[in-house]
């Protein structure tokens, strides 16, 4: 297991899609301006003058937050693919009822094997975890990290380092800012 001396797990500003609770996937809406804020609040709990590298997804929205960061603190980050958030398929854009309306047989399947079940056309939990192992494989060792992503993304992250069966993967939650650390395999949300 990689070994660091901390990694911060960050996900991105609310979007305009997330206030109405639309499924984001690979698309991308525009922070709220409410978020400016709470990305600058946010900001304060991490120890910046500490973060020997910054990894990013490319999406939008992350891009967006890091924009917003680098007004108060400047920094390089480097953009990784595998970041990205679960590729939700033929469901991005709709509502989560829509979905359920129009793709029976699958929410079906997914709420008896939510970790194994791709979205149509997209990927699974079991798919992004493997794409998260991957990435904290490349980790250089014994640096503090930070990671804005995406909540599936941050996760599976998580869960990786943290060697967390699906179910707790599943199971918890990470709000728009929040940021998780893990150190020496240890996970605290930061607040």
């Amino acid at each position: 297991m990689k070994k660091n001396k901390n990694i911060f797990l960050m996900r991105h500003g609310r979007t305009e899609w997330n206030k109405n609770k639309r499924l984001q996937g690979r698309q991308n809406s525009p922070l709220l301006e409410s978020s400016h804020d709470e990305i600058l609040q946010t900001l304060k709990l991490l120890p910046v003058e500490e973060i020997d590298f910054v990894f990013a997804s490319p999406l939008g929205r992350v891009i967006e937050t890091i924009e917003i960061m680098q007004s108060k603190w400047k920094f390089v980050y480097e953009k990784n693919s595998l970041l990205m958030e679960c590729d939700m398929g033929l469901c991005e854009g709709f509502m989560l009822e829509e979905v359920i309306r129009k793709h029976e047989a699958f929410w079906r399947k997914r709420e008896q094997d939510k970790w194994n079940t791709p979205w149509p056309n997209g990927e699974s939990y079991a798919d992004i975890y493997l794409r998260a192992s991957r990435f904290v494989e490349e980790l250089p060792n014994e640096k503090n990290i930070l990671i804005l992503s995406h909540e599936m993304m941050g996760k599976c992250i998580a869960g990786t380092l943290c060697n967390w069966s699906p179910e707790k993967i599943i199971e918890i939650k990470q709000t728009n800012t929040q940021i998780f650390r893990i150190s020496d395999n240890e996970f605290t949300i930061m607040e």
